[in-house]
């Protein structure tokens, strides 16, 4: 808190913006004593306890999900949507064929663990890989943060799965090929399978993702999948029946977009406008 407080006091800022996450509070409970004006994003489907704690400083809160608006005080709440970078629009698909090495005209898969990568996906890739020959390409995004000796080992004999640790600019043209992408279920990643329409398999990390994913298997928006009793003969399974199922495809890409607002960058404007102007 107090390295907050001085924090604040040096750098002087206009407005102070989070989502959530355990550093942000005492940052907002201090500005909350400096007058800085406050803006929390609430984009999980299970409110967290930080964002609980920032709510009584904060002057605007947004919620991606309607659900949410009754969580916090109605009076200074808006439903909003969640925010997606603008340039996982501009994918280009020949672009990414030439740039991913997609040699065949099968389906591509679009595999990515979450920010930091995850083990588990990790592992039913590779335990699902010999069941996917001949019915698409992979490309798949395993985390630099992660030990690469199980991606590395099934790299060597399958062509047709290419394999990378991260992605900087790569990730809209790997977005604009995917045919299907396998994800977690964090909110983030989630906003953008939506705003591109996509159909998704998505494998939480147990916790608020779990709430996220079951939310939208709910609305049939998505095919979940349980880390804890899935193997790789089930991811590819659900794969091989998702690719020979056309219209099931297209009602889940459309499904997910509909139940997941997109924030539109000229309202975003103008609560930042508001906030520093009051």
């Amino acid at each position: 808190f107090f390295q907050a407080f001085f924090l604040l006091i040096k750098e002087k800022p206009a407005l102070l913006v989070s989502a959530g996450g355990f550093v942000s509070v005492p940052l907002h409970w201090a500005g909350a004593l400096l007058g800085i004006p406050e803006w929390i994003h609430q984009q999980d489907w299970q409110v967290g306890l930080a964002n609980k704690l920032m709510a009584p400083f904060a002057d605007t809160i947004t919620v991606a999900l309607k659900k949410n608006l009754v969580e916090f005080n109605q009076n200074k709440t808006v439903w909003l949507g969640n925010p997606v970078r603008a340039e996982i629009l501009k994918g280009d698909k020949e672009r990414a064929k030439k740039r991913f090495n997609i040699q065949s005209n099968l389906p591509v898969i679009l595999v990515m663990g979450g920010g930091t990568g995850s083990y588990r996906i990790n592992q039913l890739v590779v335990e699902s890989i010999s069941h996917l020959q001949g019915f698409c390409e992979i490309i798949h995004l395993s985390g630099k943060e992660r030990s690469q000796e199980l991606v590395d080992r099934v790299s060597k004999f399958f062509d047709f799965y290419h394999h990378y640790t991260f992605f900087t600019d790569e990730m809209a043209d790997a977005y604009a090929v995917a045919d299907i992408i396998i994800s977690r279920g964090g909110f983030g990643s989630i906003s953008e399978i939506a705003v591109l329409s996509k159909p998704a398999i998505l494998i939480p990390k147990p916790g608020h993702q779990y709430d996220n994913v079951k939310f939208i298997a709910d609305e049939n928006a998505a095919i979940f999948i349980d880390e804890r009793t899935a193997d790789g003969n089930y991811l590819a399974k659900t794969v091989r029946e998702l690719l020979t199922d056309e219209i099931e495809k297209s009602r889940l890409g459309k499904k997910i977009a509909t139940i997941m607002p997109i924030a539109k960058p000229e309202e975003i404007i103008g609560i930042i406008e508001r906030l520093i102007q009051q």
